[in-house]
């Protein structure tokens, strides 16, 4: 019998920062949740500090893949024995390929994480569904991509099963500014127009993307002598990110 995944009031630090606060979520036994919403916004995150807590707490272990676009149905096998089981004969024919695969989900607790699962089109979450209804199944299916909800919309079978989609978007705003200030002392450092620039031409309230920039940033700045943002750092650092926009800004 599968069972409820309950975790509550979770938090969860990326350094000495607290990126996840209070967050409580709830997947009921034969549903489909889906976390939604652009790369870079806390996604992957949120997912990875869940999946350690509910083995923490439930002993439930998990299986983590993505998906390449339209993956053939042999493929699709593959991937998901390999993530599943550590490994198969790419050899074997695809209707062994799916015998094994569904012996091994069979009365499994397992919590299967499907990500850039919009990669699956319609007839990729069509085969992620049978998998999910066939026999004594007692494993979690979690679905994680941009623009999942459409995909997992589109597809009939699963309509019906969608129960839970958890949205990310952007930070924006003061929320970002005060995000930004506490994220790490060299953007404490700086001004609120310089990080709104940065965003505006660059990171677009995404963390990845601030991650990389800020990386990036602290390998130039003892090289340019900075402790905060400044033009030289910004300009450079952005050059970097493969930016042109700190060129463009200058040449208007």
């Amino acid at each position: 019998m599968s069972k409820r995944i309950e975790i509550v009031r979770l938090s969860a630090f990326y350094g000495s920062f607290k990126a996840i606060d209070d967050m409580s979520l709830t997947i009921e036994p034969k549903s489909v949740t889906a976390f939604i919403g652009p790369s870079g916004c806390g996604k992957t995150f949120a997912l990875e500090a869940f999946l350690a807590t509910a083995r923490q707490v439930q002993g439930r272990q998990h299986s983590y893949l993505e998906m390449p676009v339209d993956p053939a149905p042999k493929e699709f096998n593959v991937r998901m024995l390999t993530a599943i089981t550590g490994g198969c004969d790419p050899r074997s024919p695809n209707y062994a390929l799916s015998d094994q695969l569904v012996e091994a989900l069979h009365g499994s607790n397992r919590i299967v994480v499907v990500d850039e699962a919009h990669n699956l089109g319609v007839k990729g979450l069509q085969r992620l569904r049978y998998l999910h209804q066939r026999g004594e199944f007692t494993w979690t299916l979690i679905l994680s991509g941009a623009t999942i909800a459409q995909a997992l919309f589109s597809a009939d079978e699963l309509k019906t099963r969608g129960e839970g989609l958890v949205q990310f978007s952007p930070l924006t705003g003061p929320e970002l500014l005060a995000t930004l200030h506490a994220f790490h002392p060299l953007l404490a450092a700086s001004t609120n127009d310089q990080l709104r620039f940065v965003d505006a031409q660059y990171c677009h309230g995404r963390f990845r993307l601030w991650a990389k920039f800020l990386r990036i940033c602290l390998e130039l700045a003892p090289k340019l002598k900075a402790t905060a943002l400044n033009d030289k750092l910004i300009g450079v650092a952005l050059a970097a990110c493969g930016s042109d926009a700190w060129r463009s800004a200058k040449r208007a």
